[in-house]
């Protein structure tokens, strides 16, 4: 009887093998680093926009303000 049993040893990697998945994961993370800042770039500019947008409403609401106020005069004035 044997008492010596068939151990599969685990394969070695094969080096080129992977130093190009480390190369694929350096691009990879470095085109995700670079996405991250477009986005944040976006995300800027977004809230940029925004506020120019809250702005010049509130220069539109101002000014409609304005004109129903002179409307109301020129109506009360057209009135007597």
């Amino acid at each position: 009887m044997n008492d010596h049993q068939d151990v599969a040893l685990p394969q070695v990697p094969d080096m080129k093998h992977v130093l190009d998945l480390l190369g694929d994961l350096e691009q990879r993370l470095a085109e995700w680093h670079q996405w991250q800042q477009d986005n944040d770039q976006l995300v800027e500019q977004m809230g940029q926009r925004s506020e120019a947008i809250e702005a010049r409403q509130s220069q539109i609401d101002n000014g409609e303000s304005e004109c129903n106020g002179r409307q109301q005069l020129l109506d009360d004035a057209c009135a007597e």
